[in-house]
């Protein structure tokens, strides 16, 4: 399908919209499965720090909040989580031959059901 990562790095304002449109078209009860990297580059910052936080004076700036992508999705209330996986090794298989270098990775998995 597509690289949720890749999409949110990118483009916060496509990833949302992509989002939007999902909810949009998924009749109620269509399935989503959700399947990417569950490594750093899963984590999407929020916030714009610099102040504006709770607690008094300092003057120090606050870093951005990290959030994993599934966070996100988890939170939209037009999906019903069925399965989840958070983070799952995938190892490949001693002897498999392949013509580029494959990594083993960290993964994880969400299956959404349209409410």
């Amino acid at each position: 399908m597509f690289l949720t990562n890749e999409l949110l790095a990118t483009s916060k304002r496509a990833f949302v919209a992509l989002v939007r449109l999902l909810v949009a078209r998924m009749r109620p009860g269509a399935c989503l499965l959700v399947v990417d990297s569950a490594g750093s580059f899963s984590e999407v910052a929020v916030g714009a720090g610099g102040g504006g936080g709770s607690g008094g004076g300092g003057g120090g700036a606050e870093a951005p909040r990290k959030y994993m992508v599934y966070t996100l999705l988890d939170a939209v209330g037009a999906f019903e989580v069925l399965e989840q996986t958070d983070s799952r090794w995938y190892r490949f298989p001693d002897g498999l031959a392949y013509p580029l270098k494959l990594n083993n990775m960290r993964y994880f998995m969400r299956l959404y059901r349209r409410r």
